[in-house]
């Protein structure tokens, strides 16, 4: 697994197509958006439930699915046998997040930002990489870093939640969403607007404007958020117009 790790933290790109270049011939390729990657079953199977019954379903009707495929390399022919082709339509976050994805399964330690930790973690659920499944997997992991590290600053949440637009109505579903507005509702007033490079004065007319923002995509707690700025005046018309 080590050396996998290794080989799939260099992948190659060929056009529209990733390659995992571990040295071993791909038998199975996964079509994400107009992406296709060529893989290799068993990591792919050890973290993903999902991804382990469609390999097993097709692998119980191989003449459906069987064929080879030639890849001319830049220095000589190469023929891989596909076992298994794979097409994951509206996959969450597109074939950018399933890429990371992918290099989770592989071993391969990734780098949790908030801008892509929402799209992971809708990714996680799509692929069914659950703690039940997998000991440390994708799911665990991208929640540890929602609570740890996103959801305790209003910068962030106020990130991640911008990052949800990519993976609605998913992220809805999961309660992502819902946690940012609740971390930033609990941390708006007594932010240091400093932080975020506001003038004091126009602090709070910012925050509001990423409140409306976010109903544009989500229904969140009006109620709360009425009570909130019946406490707070201040006019909005620089920011909505």
């Amino acid at each position: 697994m080590a050396a996998t790790a290794a080989a799939a933290e260099k992948p190659s790109s060929k056009g529209q197509a990733w390659f995992c270049t571990t040295g071993l011939p791909s038998d199975i390729v996964v079509e994400v958006d107009d992406m296709t990657f060529h893989l290799h079953k068993f990591p792919l199977m050890s973290k993903s439930r999902k991804l382990h019954n469609l390999i097993t379903e097709q692998e119980t009707n191989p003449s459906q699915t069987r064929q080879q495929i030639e890849e001319q390399d830049e220095n000589d022919d190469e023929i891989e046998e596909v076992q298994c082709q794979i097409a994951l339509s509206d996959f969450p976050g597109g074939s950018e997040t399933f890429e990371i994805a992918a290099k989770f399964c592989y071993g391969v330690k990734i780098d949790l930002s908030t801008s892509n930790v929402a799209p992971l973690r809708c990714a996680g659920e799509y692929l069914e990489m659950t703690e039940e499944y997998s000991e440390d997997n994708l799911i665990s992991k991208t929640e540890r870093f929602l609570s740890q590290s996103v959801l305790k600053s209003l910068k962030e949440s106020l990130k991640a939640l911008k990052s949800c637009e990519r993976v609605m109505p998913l992220a809805e579903t999961l309660g992502i969403t819902q946690r940012c507005i609740d971390s930033i509702a609990s941390r708006a007033t007594s932010a240091d607007p400093t932080l975020f490079g506001w003038p004091v004065s126009e602090a709070p007319n910012a925050i509001f404007f990423f409140f409306h923002q976010a109903a544009d995509f989500v229904e969140w707690d009006r109620c709360r958020w009425r009570r909130w700025t019946k406490k707070r005046p201040f006019q909005t018309s620089r920011f909505l117009g």
